[in-house]
């Protein structure tokens, strides 16, 4: 039932398969540093306005 070229197909390198991208910790933590720096930044400058 399954095709052949239905299969993902994974960058190569001299015949051997690169597994897949797998989600890491250090990854989850470079996202969340990248949405709550600047959201961090925009919360502290707003505070500093309206004192």
């Amino acid at each position: 039932m399954v095709n052949g070229t239905m299969n993902k197909q994974n960058k190569s390198v001299a015949g051997v398969d690169a597994p897949p991208p797998r989600p890491t910790v250090l990854g989850a933590a470079v996202v969340a540093a990248l949405i709550a720096f600047p959201v961090g930044i925009t919360l502290f400058t707003v505070d500093l306005l309206l004192l």
